[in-house]
This record gives C-alpha cells, sequence and structure tokens, in this order.
C-alpha cells in the first residue's frame, strides 16, 4: 500500500494494479453496482478513484467525484460543529440540553433534566431505534424533538450505546439556537468552504440535483435494483450529508492533521482530542463481528473508537437504504482511507475493505479478508433461515383455522396514529388491505379472527403481523405491529 506513494514508477504501477485487482473482486463477491475510494496519508490523497456504474442498467461510471449519501458520516459534523462552538466559548459539551432548548422532553424527566450536548452526541440517551418516525409525517425538527417525549427508553441513561439519530437533530437545533443560523448553513459556511467540498450537500435531494450522482440499490430476487427514497431533512444533522470520495477526503485530512487544513486551523486541537475519545463502550455482538481483533469497542462523539494490532482506529460507518460511506483513520500513522458504495451488504463490505487495506498498508501479513466475511455472511444467511423456519412452524402450530374477521374489510381501513411515529393507513381496494406507512408498504391476508398476515413490499421485504382491536361497540380502535408500535384509530368525521 506504502508503494502508491513509492518514487518508483513500477512500484506504484504494481500497487495500483492490487488495489483495483482486489476492489473488483470484493466488488462482484458482494454485487455492488458501484464503489469510490480515497487514501490519505501525511495530509496527502494518495489515491482516489472510482469502480462501476453509478447505476444498474446505465452504462455512467463512478468516479472519484460522483456523490453518494453519507449517512451517519453526517455526524462527525455535526459533533465537530459542537466542537467549533466550544472552541468559541459560546457552549460547553456538558451544558444541559434544556439551556438551549427549553422546551425539550425526553419520557423520563430525570433524563430530560440531566441530558447534556456530550450525550446527544455519544448515544447514550437510553433510546434506541425509532428512525421510522422520519416517515411518520411531515415533520420539521421542532416537530420531531416534541415527539421524542413519548418514546419509551430501552436503556438505562448512560448504561450503554444505543443507535438514534434524533439526538443530532437535538444537537443541529441546538447549533441553531446558538449561531441563529441552520444547521444546513453553518455545515457549508465552516467545513465545507473551507475545505473546497463545493459538491457536497447536506440534503439527499443533492443527488436528484447534479449528474454525477450514485444512486441506491437494494436486493430484489437476487439482483441489485435501483431504489430512491428520500430521507426527510428533519434527520439531516444525523445523516443528510451528500458527499464524494474526493472532499470526504478532505475532512479526514483535517482530522488526521489535528484539526489544521493546509496550514489553516479550523479546529482546535483539544476539540479533535475530545471527538476522538472514547465515551461510552459498544457492547453489541454487531460490532464485535465487524471487529474481530480488536479488544475494545467504544464510542466518541460522532465517531467509533477500537484498537487494531497495537494501534488506535477511528471510524465513521454510516448506511442507509441502498447506500453505505465509511471514514476510517489511523491518526499515529495519519494514514486514512474513505469507502462509499451504491448497493451490497454494506457492513460485511467496509469490514473487509478496511481490514484488507490497513493490513497492506501496515504491511503485516496477508489475510483473505474478503473470504473470512463471505463465510461469516453465508452462515448468518444459514441462521436467518433456521430462525424463519422455526419460527414459521410455531406460528403455524399457533394458527387458528377457519374463522373469519369480526368486521367487514372496508370497517378496518382508515387512518390510525401514534404519538411517536405519527400516522399510517389501512387501504381497501377490490376486497383487498393495504398498509402504507411512509415508503413502507404491505399486502393484508387475513391470518385468524382480527389478526391479518402482512408481506412487505420493496423496500422492506419479509412477513409481519397485524393485530385490530375493538372497542366495546365493536368499532376498530387500534391496530398493532409490534415490528413498530400500537397505532390508534383516528376519529371518523
Amino acid at each position: 500500500m506504502q508503494d502508491l506513494n513509492s518514487p518508483s514508477t513500477k512500484a506504484r504501477q504494481e500497487a495500483t494494479r492490487r488495489l483495483n485487482d482486489y476492489i473488483e473482486r470484493v466488488r462482484r463477491d458482494w454485487h455492488i453496482p458501484g464503489l469510490a475510494l480515497s487514501l490519505v496519508k501525511d495530509d496527502e490523497v494518495l489515491f482516489s478513484k472510482g469502480y462501476g456504474v453509478r447505476k444498474v442498467g446505465e452504462t455512467k461510471h463512478v468516479t472519484e467525484h460522483t456523490l453518494f449519501g453519507s449517512s451517519s458520516v453526517t455526524k462527525t459534523f455535526t459533533a465537530a460543529a459542537i466542537g467549533l462552538l466550544v472552541d468559541e466559548q459560546k457552549l460547553d459539551w456538558d451544558d444541559p440540553v434544556i439551556s438551549y432548548i427549553p422546551d425539550f422532553q425526553l419520557y423520563d424527566p430525570y433524563v430530560t433534566q440531566e441530558i447534556t450536548i456530550r450525550d446527544l452526541l455519544s448515544a447514550r440517551s437510553g433510546l434506541e431505534g425509532g428512525d421510522l418516525m422520519r416517515f411518520g409525517g411531515d415533520f420539521d425538527r421542532r416537530e420531531v424533538i416534541r415527539r421524542l417525549r413519548f418514546q419509551k427508553p430501552l436503556y438505562g441513561f448512560r448504561t450503554r450505546a444505543g443507535s438514534y439519530t434524533f439526538m443530532y437533530t437535538v444537537a443541529g437545533l441546538i447549533i441553531e439556537a446558538v449561531t441563529g443560523q441552520r444547521w444546513e448553513s453553518f455545515i457549508k459556511e465552516r467545513f465545507f468552504k473551507p475545505l473546497g467540498m463545493n459538491a457536497s450537500g447536506t440534503s439527499q435531494q443533492t443527488l436528484l440535483r447534479t449528474k454525477n450522482a450514485a444512486m441506491p440499490h437494494i436486493e430484489a430476487n437476487g439482483e441489485q435494483e435501483s431504489y430512491f427514497t428520500s430521507i426527510p431533512d428533519n434527520v439531516g444533522p444525523g445523516t443528510g450529508i451528500v458527499s464524494n470520495a474526493v472532499e470526504l477526503a478532505q475532512w479526514a485530512r483535517l482530522h488526521l492533521n489535528n484539526g489544521h487544513y493546509k496550514q489553516k486551523r479550523i479546529l482546535s486541537s483539544e476539540v479533535i482530542r475530545e471527538l476522538h475519545t472514547p465515551q461510552i463502550v459498544d457492547t453489541s455482538e454487531a460490532a464485535r463481528a465487524l471487529h474481530p481483533e480488536s479488544h475494545f469497542i467504544t464510542y466518541g462523539l460522532g465517531w467509533f473508537l477500537s484498537d487494531y494490532r497495537g494501534y488506535k482506529v477511528v471510524e465513521a460507518p454510516g448506511s442507509s437504504l441502498g447506500m453505505g460511506a465509511l471514514i476510517t483513520l489511523l491518526p499515529e500513522e495519519r494514514f486514512g482511507m474513505v469507502l462509499l458504495t451504491n448497493g451490497g451488504n454494506t457492513q460485511h463490505i467496509q469490514a473487509v475493505l478496511k481490514h484488507q487495506l490497513i493490513d497492506w498498508y501496515l504491511e503485516i501479513q496477508d489475510r483473505d479478508w474478503n473470504s473470512k466475511y463471505l463465510q461469516l455472511y453465508k452462515q448468518q444467511q444459514e441462521q436467518v433461515k433456521e430462525w424463519v423456519v422455526r419460527d414459521w412452524a410455531m406460528l403455524e402450530a399457533n394458527h387458528i383455522q377457519n374463522t373469519q374477521p369480526s368486521l367487514p374489510l372496508k370497517e378496518y381501513a382508515g387512518a390510525y396514529e401514534d404519538l411517536f411515529y405519527g400516522t399510517a393507513t389501512i387501504t381497501e381496494e377490490a376486497n383487498h388491505l393495504t398498509f402504507h406507512f411512509g415508503p413502507m408498504e404491505g399486502d393484508l391476508e387475513h391470518w385468524h379472527y382480527d389478526t391479518f398476515k402482512l408481506t412487505w413490499k420493496k423496500p422492506v421485504v419479509g412477513i409481519d403481523f397485524i393485530t385490530f382491536v375493538l372497542d366495546r361497540n365493536g368499532q376498530v380502535e387500534e391496530l398493532r405491529i409490534p415490528s413498530i408500535s400500537t397505532f390508534k384509530r383516528r376519529q371518523r368525521p
């Protein structure tokens, strides 16, 4: 890998050939339509290239300038924006959230009073999931924050790391409260402009407005199929940034150079150190599977932190529907990489290339990480199949035959509301019910009594069950879908 910077033309050519061959192998094995990669060393972009196509079925190739959604890599920008305000002594990491958003409220009154900006950025609020709320209505960011009070925590406050994008929505509004600027304009002015990130944007709509953009892909019947669904701007500070491999490499340079870019200080070394300092341990099985040789895995402020072969690793992985992004840094070596994909199994692809490229850079014994993770993925898929067969057998055993719904199908149709998630609807057409929730849709088939089997369509696949509950007057009062929530029937006009 270090031969990419060799004074020998022959050595550089051989290193490039080896890298290209490996990436094409990984892309083929994992069915990745398109991929872009940048490598950074000693404040210089050593390598930047695109592979594959922007959209399946078309011939336009991915280049190093092709835009991708960066998903949770966005969190590193929002955390750094807070760091800028710390540098300017306009706030402190440990200030209570309610000091800046007085009407902020969570389910637990104690947590409402005690939660700090540091807690928001380090994913230790006790909340987990809930991302589907972004699809339940046309909510602005203040409405998103208002609805947080209705979601029960899954963990104790500050006891473990949990994935919760909406905490970054809160952080974005704190930036607005302190500066008077919307999160979008602050990020563009304070980071994009000085780093020369002129093609980057703060909304997925940027993908639709540019000619050189990769489209997301999801798997359908074993094939990658283009699928785009817009993520609302209400989660912009957690997932909204769109960029390319060249421009995100500048973000990596800033962090590897201790807050400086082209001899200009943008962030203090104290803020960089704080961003890259562990705040809470990540004990999840998923994290361990993706870090098989790490002794510890923690979360800092927008960044994951771990060890590998005696080196500190700082990384920001991101994935959304059909898109993946990863920035990985080895600060002591001033080495980093940016990886962007538009399909395939995001987490495993990131793990393969991250480990392989670090091994090559460190010039340690070669291992075939691609084969390792392909085997792991195969085992996981087989395990899932066993679970599905077992669970379906249990469902069939409890399936009560020869029952009928309590009401005509049209009586189940209508709008249903959850205080946190928003609105879901049931429609009836040609003696058939369909469930709708944002971009998610599925067909209902009677199972028994007032329970229906829900077969999801694209983008979600699989089976769920919906149970309708009647009130004392024999009218539908609510629907229960265990994978989401319980939705109350709206009053009919």
